[in-house]
């Protein structure tokens, strides 16, 4: 979904996504409270964003799969809708740009 992100904005490495997400200005809600209780509220939010993601997704046949140590596991199949790539890539934009911001803010408030 990040490689389908990148082409549907024109970006052909992560510099140029950075730099075109960063030349639109999004609006990125703003971190609260101490930075160390700032993890908590990103996970709180990606968790939300998961059930978006996966919302239209739904198990499909299961298939056995060998480790390379020889250990057997079971493996299921996703199915999603024809449409997934497009809303799926929008929500990984929009994730990936709230981890730069994110980022950034932890990094002026450590370093000023």
């Amino acid at each position: 979904m990040v490689d389908y992100a990148m082409r549907r904005i024109g970006a052909r490495t992560p510099e140029q996504f950075a730099r075109l997400v960063i030349a639109a200005q999004p609006a990125v809600a703003a971190n609260t409270g101490a930075p160390a209780n700032w993890p908590y509220q990103w996970a709180d939010d990606a968790l939300q964003a998961s059930k978006l993601a996966y919302a239209d997704v739904a198990p499909g046949q299961a298939s056995i799969q060998t480790s390379k140590n020889g250990d057997h596991y079971r493996v299921w199949a996703l199915e999603v809708p024809q449409n997934y790539p497009v809303p799926s890539s929008a929500l990984a934009k929009a994730q990936l740009t709230k981890g730069g911001y994110h980022l950034a803010s932890l990094l002026q408030a450590i370093w000023p």
